[in-house]
């Protein structure tokens, strides 16, 4: 059964992975949807909101 044991080493290793990426794209847009909500607006910067 040393399989099984290294098939799910495998598949958390890949979903821990999915989860990061997914995260840090989330930050990405976050921020880009940010700067554009408050591209328009003088006197104020997405890191007040943060």
């Amino acid at each position: 059964m040393q399989w099984l044991s290294t098939l799910a080493d495998i598949v958390g290793i890949a979903s821990a992975t999915f989860a990061l990426r997914a995260w840090l794209k989330a930050r990405q847009l976050r921020a880009k949807l940010l700067d554009r909500l408050f591209a328009c607006t003088q006197g104020y910067s997405r890191d007040a909101w943060e």
